[in-house]
């Protein structure tokens, strides 16, 4: 039967397909009228469905991290078990950090600083341009939607047009993974050490964190630096992203 389709009806075809495909998952998340609100066509409504919830999967992660260091940190030193020591030890570890319990304070300082979430609306707005709406070959491929790259001979994707002997993007198992690496990289990377400053200092002020503050200090992200934050900061601003959590 198939082969009787015409292009036009199976261009219609294709069409129906996608929108059915962003109704069932996006319905969850918010009604048509909002999706027009924020001006979403069709594909750009799948792609935050698909994205989002493993955003808020990502963050949550790291938010059940923070809340058990919180609590040990909260402790008097005397009364650390042997498993809590053993557990800041690996949390410390995993965030490229070396805990010293002479210091529990300022350790602990330290390493709030980096456990802790980053604001949908920036993960959104850096997903929605480093992968083109998912459509990148880098993301179809490799499941990569941050542009990350690796630093190893056959480790990735090689760019078409990037010439750097041993520079490919990263390969990740699955979307999930993508995001996870993408959190931990903002998390962990001396890079981005201003955007932790800048985010504890909201949270020792017990304010919600300032997307308008915190995304200059990822200009390091990309090479085209201000001009990169501007992009980000208008896809934010047109797609209304700090509305949706």
């Amino acid at each position: 039967m198939l082969k009787y389709l015409t292009p036009v009806k199976c261009k219609i075809l294709i069409v129906i397909g996608i929108s059915c495909f962003c109704l069932a998952c996006f319905g969850h998340l918010m009604d048509q009228s909002s999706c027009k609100k924020r001006h979403f066509n069709i594909k750009q409504c799948a792609f935050i469905s698909f994205i989002l919830p493993k955003i808020r999967h990502a963050n949550d992660k790291v938010l059940q991290l923070r809340r058990r260091l919180k609590d040990i940190c909260d402790a008097d030193t005397a009364s650390f078990r042997q498993r809590d020591r053993k557990w800041l030890t690996e949390l410390a570890n995993r965030y490229q950090y070396r805990f010293h319990f002479s210091e529990k304070t300022i350790s602990c300082i330290h390493l709030l600083k980096r456990v802790d979430q980053i604001p949908h609306a920036i993960i959104l707005a850096q997903a929605i341009q480093e992968s083109g709406w998912g459509q990148s070959r880098f993301a179809r491929l490799g499941h990569n939607f941050f542009g990350e790259w690796c630093y190893r001979k056959n480790c990735g994707i090689k760019p078409l047009r990037h010439s750097l002997p041993y520079h490919e993007v990263a390969i990740f198992s699955s979307p999930q993974a993508s995001v996870d690496h993408y959190v931990h990289n903002i998390n962990t990377n001396p890079a981005y050490r201003q955007f932790r400053l800048l985010r504890y200092r909201d949270r020792q002020l017990n304010k919600p964190l300032n997307v308008e503050t915190l995304l200059p200090s990822l200009r390091a992200y990309s090479a085209l630096g201000q001009e990169y934050i501007r992009r980000i900061g208008l896809t934010i601003k047109h797609y209304r992203l700090e509305d949706i959590k």
